[in-house]
């Protein structure tokens, strides 16, 4: 969970949450399905101490945002993905 940041999504939801609603929500919970069957589930509940680490993490991330965003010129695209829409599909065992 550390290894993949989990507790900074947690955080930068949360205060997503706090900005549009102007209410912090009480908690975060994740759902984990596992990939291969029989698909086990597990809900998680963020300790208070996961959000903390997550929101000092926030706070040292936002600046370098910051930076990166007033060094990408106003008139060239973000560097992503294709500026192209792309094809999703089903894959063929799930069109039944």
């Amino acid at each position: 969970m550390a290894n993949f940041g989990y507790h900074i999504q947690a955080a930068f939801y949360m205060r997503v949450v706090e900005q549009a609603t102007g209410t912090r929500p009480k908690g975060f919970i994740f759902v984990a399905v596992e990939k291969e069957p029989p698909f086990a589930v597990q809900v998680f509940t963020s300790s208070e101490q996961l959000i903390a680490a997550g929101d000092r993490q926030v706070d040292a991330l936002l600046p370098q945002l910051a930076e990166l965003l007033e060094s990408c010129p106003a008139d060239k695209p973000w560097p992503s993905y294709s500026q192209q829409s792309v094809i999703l599909d089903l894959p063929a065992w799930a069109d039944r």
